[in-house]
């Protein structure tokens, strides 16, 4: 992942980077991430999706190829 998204992820609210990654680098399904997290798989999907929104935005204002299902 570029470094710019980077320190857009970790400038991200914990709750929703941790539900992030678990999708994203550890291939987690929103339930399992749900159960791990004690939250509801609703607020899994809206946490997950305010992190994607704003990597795209800024990815997009900074002309940076953004892909996700990221590997580190």
């Amino acid at each position: 992942m570029n470094k710019r998204l980077l320190e857009v992820l970790q400038k991200q609210p914990k709750q929703q980077r941790i539900a992030f990654i678990l999708c994203e680098v550890g291939g987690f399904t929103y339930k399992e991430i749900a159960q791990e997290m004690n939250i509801s798989v609703g607020a899994v999907g809206r946490y997950i999706s305010n992190v994607r929104q704003e990597l795209f935005q800024v990815a997009q204002r900074e002309n940076i190829d953004f892909e996700l299902r990221i590997s580190l």
